[in-house]
């Protein structure tokens, strides 16, 4: 039996609540394919909201947003992705709003024993009011993204860490991307996933608050042929960028 297969239940199956609050990390089990003609649906939404910023100042900061996400596998080796997020944000100043269609092609690029390697391409359009494209992290045109991840599984946990260059067309400047996941399964309907996700503006004279480092805490439970996910998390680094936290629900089926 190959990694994939001896980790679907908890690595297949992992929380995409990361595609929502912390895009664009395809999922929280980003260094594994899905099986030939297997496929993952996601409905979420989150809520996050800020009163103070990291490092001192006030700040009135909230954000909701509703997310669709599905993988398909082409073969056992490659992965087709489709994630679309909408998202509406407030800063007390200016409402905004943002939505983005992306889609990726994941390929395993190394498998042996219970280690896997993936490599990503992704290519996105998006659409955002011109005020509220800063507040709502969204962009206007096009964007692209190359992918790498690394991770290990086991039967009743994994772990990987994953990172990338995306391109962003116009104002917003492209970003470094850097994330990292860590599964556990301790019953048969239940699953347990800690994230970190981090982000670093690529172009010069970047704000500080450009650059942001997020920690998630969620767990999902199996009531018949769906999973719910529960969760939250918070921004914990970024100088001057808001100390937000949020909550997040999502639904997803695997068939």
């Amino acid at each position: 039996m190959n990694c994939r297969a001896s980790t679907s239940s908890l690595v297949a199956g992992a929380p995409l609540a990361l595609a929502l609050s912390l895009a664009p990390s395809p999922s929280a089990a980003e260094a594994w394919t899905l099986e030939k003609d297997r496929q993952l649906f996601i409905l979420g939404a989150l809520y996050g909201a800020a009163n103070k910023r990291i490092g001192g100042g006030a700040a009135d900061f909230s954000k909701t947003e509703f997310g669709y996400y599905t993988e398909y596998g082409w073969t056992d080796r490659f992965t087709g992705v489709l994630r679309a997020p909408v998202r509406l944000a407030d800063d007390g100043e200016n409402r905004g709003w943002g939505g983005e269609g992306e889609l990726y092609g994941r390929y395993r690029v190394l498998k042996t024993g219970r280690w896997s390697a993936i490599g990503s391409l992704g290519l996105g359009y998006g659409v955002a009011d011109f005020e509220g494209r800063d507040i709502a992290r969204s962009y206007d045109g096009y964007a692209g993204e190359v992918r790498g991840a690394v991770g290990y599984g086991a039967d009743k946990w994994f772990a990987e860490i994953a990172g990338g260059r995306r391109l962003i067309e116009g104002q917003g400047g492209d970003e470094w991307r850097a994330d990292s996941a860590l599964g556990w399964k301790p019953y048969d309907r239940t699953e347990v996933f800690l994230k970190s996700a981090s982000t670093w503006r690529a172009r010069a004279g970047a704000r500080p608050a450009d650059d942001f480092h997020k920690l998630q805490l969620s767990a999902t439970r199996r009531f018949g042929a769906i999973r719910v996910e529960l969760g939250g998390g918070a921004t914990v680094l970024g100088d001057g960028a808001p100390r937000e936290r949020f909550v997040l629900l999502n639904f997803w089926r695997s068939v």
